[in-house]
């Protein structure tokens, strides 16, 4: 009898594995945070990040519904549309299809979207008039005040050897007399997102951690490694403040768990 009972907790959670396995990959959740900055007070923005041209339904009818109900005034979107692991992208294509119908969409290449998934989508999403902002910068106008959106590529678009100075050069600020946002991919390049004087960053790529854990947070996360610094939610310093989104989709590790794909929405007040 003893070793019947000990056997119950462990097919208790072979039975219950598949479930959360599926609702890891598949149930959205909406994180929303709140920026406290007078001109911009009802501004909202929706941060998606590494959708990995993974599919939410038939035609994305799943993510489109949740995206509609949130309502927001702009998308913006920090990289990895597309898996260099995978071919295809045509998931990619039908979400941004139908977002570009109803709203301004910003976007940055992240280390996935350089290859061959990643061109072949770029000259589409042109045709979309997705803006993709390439070490770029462009001005967005809420109520007649101007919001500077720069966007830079991933550093892995650069030289080994000089990858590091030119990611850097690329953050510089066109105007520092409004308020400026940075789309960029990569999280664990923050305290030079600080010293370029930021106000809002935004950045994915750590994939929540892929595993969460109660009081630890992400297990891994790339070019993190074990209990990445940078994982999920928001990082303060001084005047900038760093949200990362958990992202959307998987990669090399095809399971998230306690760590569902995440719409994160930014509401200033």
């Amino acid at each position: 009898m003893k070793k019947k009972k000990r056997l119950y907790p462990l097919l208790s959670l072979m039975l219950l594995l598949p479930f959360l396995l599926y609702h890891g990959n598949n149930a959205l959740d909406i994180t929303t945070f709140e920026i406290p900055y007078d001109e911009l007070s009802g501004l909202r923005i929706l941060h998606l990040s590494d959708l990995h041209n993974k599919s939410f339904g038939k035609n994305q009818e799943k993510i489109i519904e949740k995206i509609n109900e949130i309502k927001p005034d702009l998308i913006v979107f920090t990289g990895d549309l597309v898996d260099g692991r995978r071919k295809g992208h045509q998931n990619a294509l039908t979400l941004m299809d139908a977002l570009s119908k109803n709203y301004t969409v910003y976007r940055v290449n992240g280390n996935h979207d350089f290859g061959d998934n990643g061109y072949a989508l770029k000259s589409k999403l042109d045709e979309l008039h997705i803006v993709t902002l390439e070490n770029a910068c462009d001005t967005y106008y809420y109520n007649d005040i101007p919001v500077q959106i720069k966007g830079v590529d991933d550093p892995i678009s650069y030289d080994r050897a000089s990858r590091e100075t030119e990611f850097k050069n690329s953050l510089e600020i066109l105007d520092d007399m409004v308020y400026n946002i940075l789309l960029s991919h990569r999280p664990e390049h923050f305290n030079d997102y600080v010293e370029s004087g930021y106000d809002l960053v935004l950045t994915g790529h750590a994939h929540g951690g892929q595993l969460r854990l109660p009081m630890l947070g992400g297990v891994i996360a790339p070019h993190q490694g074990i209990l990445p610094a940078y994982d999920a939610g928001a990082y303060t310093s001084g005047p900038t403040t760093m949200i990362v989104s958990r992202g959307l989709g998987n990669s090399l590790f095809p399971f998230r768990m306690f760590n569902n794909p995440e719409l994160v929405v930014i509401d200033f007040k």
